[in-house]
């Protein structure tokens, strides 16, 4: 049956019979009744990663951008543009052929901030390619001081233990590294971190100064960026600061302090400077510095801390310790004051002399005396108080001593005073935290 159905369509090729049948279907098929083959594929671009994120960037980190041809023909890169911060791109010249199959490289460096790539082929389906790319940079360690806690008054018979509490988003904690420090100390101890992010060091006895201190933990990261917290504590004992260089001072009036040459100058006018960092103690303190110049005079003052409404009293005879007619009340505390003009209304003493006086009440001193051989070149000055007395030394002799006119309290040491005078070597020496 189905050679005749066969036979009719072909109809008068039929009659050839079968073998010349068969040879004719071999020849046709020989000769372009094949199949036709398959067309060849367009360029097809795609590009790996489709975003770029880093996180925890030190300076700058690379990333390799690959953009694949996965057509049949050869695809052709034209541009790389790029907007935004932070972002650069490093390719093949362009315009760049890409062959079936082959592979194009774009290297990206990123430090901080966003931007956008755009990579423009003959791709006719798609011929921009858009790559989000984002850096963020490496985030510092953070740094909570739990020991000592501010204000601590630190016993100096114990051992004490320095503690801290840290994290780090980017470093394993374990891998941060730092050390203890105090601004009068420098380097206290190296700090090692545990991996739950604790540190534990014992504050070494040869860097237990007694005194205050503002006690700061620095951690650096696998980036070398550091992270740091401080904190101010004080310990126990008597300490001496060389105060001109160390602490923070307030002036008044015509006076001023250089702190890197470790002076302070008052006058002509009257001026006063004071320490305003410490509270010292009245009853057990040190002072010893140097002064130059010429004036009316000049005083070194422990202003109570709790009493005092002012920096600075008045010129004239006041010396910037008393009112301006040197009687009533003045800065309260007590000070030594050295007069060096006579008949300014407050010479207790032919001048030159130097007193102790309570309250600014310049008109009415504890003790007065006369200074022989007091020029206007340079002299050393040592003050002490202690057992209810103050001690006054000038060139190393002993040329005042007499009892504490008021009783202890907390004070602020300075000079105030009228003339050219110059300061400096001041060391203050306290023995209580306050």
């Amino acid at each position: 049956m189905r050679g005749r159905v066969a036979c009719r369509v072909l109809s008068p090729l039929c009659r050839l019979g079968p073998a010349l049948l068969s040879v004719f279907l071999a020849a046709c098929i020989d000769y372009g009744v094949s199949p036709e083959p398959e067309p060849v594929a367009p360029p097809d671009a795609s590009v790996v990663p489709e975003a770029v994120e880093l996180d925890g960037v030190c300076v700058s980190a690379e990333r390799t951008l690959a953009l694949q041809n996965r057509g049949g023909e050869p695809l052709t890169l034209s541009a790389v543009q790029l907007e935004g911060d932070g972002w650069s791109a490093r390719h093949p010249s362009l315009p760049a052929v890409i062959g079936p199959g082959a592979v194009l490289e774009v290297v990206l460096t990123g430090s901080a901030g966003k931007a956008t790539l755009t990579l423009r082929t003959d791709d006719p389906d798609q011929p921009e390619l858009v790559v989000p790319l984002s850096s963020n940079a490496d985030i510092p360690p953070t740094v909570i001081i739990t020991a000592p806690y501010e204000d601590e008054v630190i016993d100096p018979t114990l051992p004490f233990v320095l503690k801290a509490v840290v994290a780090d988003i980017e470093t394993p904690v374990g891998e941060l590294v730092g050390e203890w420090r105090s601004n009068r100390v420098g380097l206290l101890a190296s700090a090692t971190v545990d991996d739950g992010g604790r540190v534990v060091t014992e504050w070494p006895a040869d860097t237990r100064w007694p005194g205050p201190h503002v006690f700061e933990l620095v951690l650096a990261d696998a980036c070398g960026n550091t992270g740091e917290n401080s904190i101010y504590a004080c310990q126990d004992g008597a300490w001496a600061v060389e105060s001109l260089v160390a602490d923070v001072w307030r002036v008044e009036g015509e006076a001023s302090v250089d702190q890197a040459a470790g002076t302070a100058s008052l006058g002509p006018d009257v001026g006063a400077a004071f320490d305003a960092y410490l509270v010292f103690d009245s009853d057990v303190f040190d002072a010893t510095f140097t002064v130059a110049g010429a004036g009316a005079g000049f005083t070194l003052t422990l202003l109570d801390s709790t009493r005092a409404t002012a920096w600075l009293g008045g010129g004239g005879c006041g010396l910037g310790l008393g009112p301006e007619i040197c009687t009533g009340t003045g800065l309260p505390g007590w000070s030594i004051v050295v007069d060096t003009l006579a008949g300014d209304g407050n010479d207790c003493a032919p001048p030159p002399s130097v007193a102790l006086v309570a309250d600014g009440e310049l008109g009415a001193p504890s003790a007065c005396v006369a200074l022989a051989d007091f020029d206007a070149g340079t002299h050393a000055f040592e003050v002490h108080a202690a057992d209810g007395a103050v001690v006054v030394l000038v060139d190393g002799a002993v040329v005042l001593e007499a009892p504490a006119p008021v009783g202890a309290f907390g004070a602020y040491a300075g000079f105030t005073g009228v003339g050219d005078w110059q300061f400096g070597e001041l060391w203050l020496t306290d023995s209580r935290c306050q």
